[in-house]
């Protein structure tokens, strides 16, 4: 479908979790 936003959408949410200390 659209693995391009995909890997985005997790590489934001990856970021974010990160960040929190997670």
């Amino acid at each position: 479908m659209g693995e391009r936003t995909g890997s985005r959408v997790f590489q934001w949410v990856w970021s974010y979790v990160l960040g929190n200390g997670v």
